[in-house]
This record gives C-alpha cells, structure tokens and sequence, in this order.
C-alpha cells in the first residue's frame, strides 16, 4: 500500500521534476563552462612565467644580445596578435597564444636576416616558452658588379642574401659576379626558386667533376645563363643555362681531363642534354 501510493504521482508533478533534473544539469555545465572560462583566463594556471631565447651561434645578432631578445620576443608577440585569433582573446601572456605552427610564416629574418627560422616549444609545467632562432649557413658569394661599385653578400642554401662578404679571389668559395645592375640587398633572394635551384645543381656537378671553376658571371639575366669566369680558373670557360638540370653533364665533366678538352676554349651546356666544345 505504502509503496504504491508513494509512486503513484500525477503527470504535472513528474513533469515538474524532471524540468528541476534538467535545469539542475544546465546550472551544473554552466557553473563549470564559467570555471573553464576563468581558470583559462584569469588563473595562473596558463600565464606565461617566462620566454626563453636561444641562437646557438652570437653571430646571429649584432650588438648585444640582450637586444636581440628583447626585438625578437616583442616581434613574435605582436606577429601572434595580428595572426591568432585565439590570442585575440587570451592576450599573448597566455601559454596556449604561443603555437609553433603559427610561426612557419613568421617575418622575424626581415629585421635579422641571418635568422634562418624560427622553432617555438611549451613547456606547460613550467608555464614556459622558449624560442630558437636558426642561423643560416653560408653556400656561396654573390657580388654586384657595377662601373665604380662592387658589394658581395653571403647567400644560403635557399637563396636568401643575409650577410655582408669580403670580396674573395680564388676557387675556395663559390662566388658570383652580377652584372645585370640588380640593386638587391639583405633579405632579398638572389634567383627565383627555379634557377636558384639549377645554380645549386651546377656547384653540385662541378662539385663532382673536381673541376676548379668556382667562380661564375652573370651578365644578362634575361638570357637565363651563367658561365665560368676564365680569369680566375685555368679551365675553359664553362657555359650552363639557368632553365635546365645541368645533372645530364655530369659525367662528360667528369671526362674533360681524360678526353684532352680541359685545354678547350669553351664548353657550351647551354642545350638540354646537348654538350658543345671548341
């Protein structure tokens, strides 16, 4: 009798309870949406305590390197508001502002240009950021040749100029001699992808060859071509088109001694997987 008449509710009070069960669940995300909310905003838990900065090589920043921290925390903190809109929210004192995929666009090498990339890592523990700054190594010089001017810049692997460069003699170093009256400077690339990658290619052969050349000049960029300098070299003058894979003259470079033409006046590769002498 007890029981059945303890169960035995009407339809408005069942309806009443499971409202009070609904709003109840409601009140209890809230409350913790509100908690997330101010745990990720207002707690310490996600603040950042400290951003560490390390280069490897003091090369990388001139004058002090103090300065060099200071420009690249302040850099990378405004590129993060202007390029998260998560940062937008939370400020750049918040840990989860701080993405390193973020970064691959990252412009910090127009102030540095021998900064090669940057790498981000969190350490949430600690509530600490802390910043790489690549350095970019040297693969070659290119020098501007005008009538009463000559300025040599190192450029690397990706074609990139980042530093000034002494004005060197010899076949130790790569080096180009421009005399197509570019003004070029620090930051800018010295080819477009395409040649630049075919340039790399002929110190790669070269390179394979044994062949002493390392020295080029380029004299009109719109005839997409660079040959040997024959001042500095007791080889023929060497003839490569910047539009082709120089790779099929491989092995007739490597041949040139053996086949008596290194006494040649020229050898013209100029022709895709065409070899020219004289």
């Amino acid at each position: 009798m007890l029981d059945k008449k303890f169960g035995d509710r009407s339809p408005q009070k069942r309806r009443f309870a499971l409202r009070l069960k609904i709003y109840g669940v409601l009140a209890l995300f809230f409350l913790l949406a509100l908690g997330i909310i101010w745990v990720v905003l207002y707690s310490p838990v996600f603040k950042v305590q400290k951003i560490n900065v390390s280069t490897g090589d003091s090369t990388l920043f001139s004058g002090d390197k103090e300065s060099f921290d200071a420009n690249l925390i302040a850099s990378a903190k405004s590129f993060i508001l202007a390029n998260s809109k998560i940062a937008r929210y939370l400020g750049t004192d918040n840990i989860l502002s701080w993405d390193n995929d973020l970064f691959i666009n990252f412009g910090f090498s127009d102030k540095y240009p021998q900064v090669s990339g940057i790498v981000l890592k969190r350490d949430f523990t600690k509530r600490e950021i802390s910043i790489e700054a690549g350095k970019r190594e040297k693969f070659g010089i290119w020098c501007f040749v005008r009538e009463f001017e000559k300025k040599c810049y190192w450029f690397d692997q990706s074609g990139t100029i980042f530093s000034i460069a002494p004005e060197v003699e010899g076949d130790l170093i790569y080096r180009v001699d421009d005399y197509t009256g570019r003004g070029l400077g620090l930051g800018d690339k010295i080819l477009i992808p395409g040649f630049f990658s075919n340039l790399a290619k002929i110190f790669k052969v070269m390179d394979s060859a044994y062949l002493k050349s390392r020295s080029f000049t380029l004299k009109d960029l719109g005839l997409e071509e660079i040959y040997t300098n024959p001042a500095v070299s007791s080889s023929p003058i060497i003839y490569f088109s910047l539009r082709n894979d120089p790779s099929f003259a491989a092995e007739f470079l490597k041949s040139v001694k053996k086949l008596g033409l290194d006494k040649s006046q020229y050898i013209d590769l100029r022709v895709e997987n065409r070899v020219y002498y004289k």
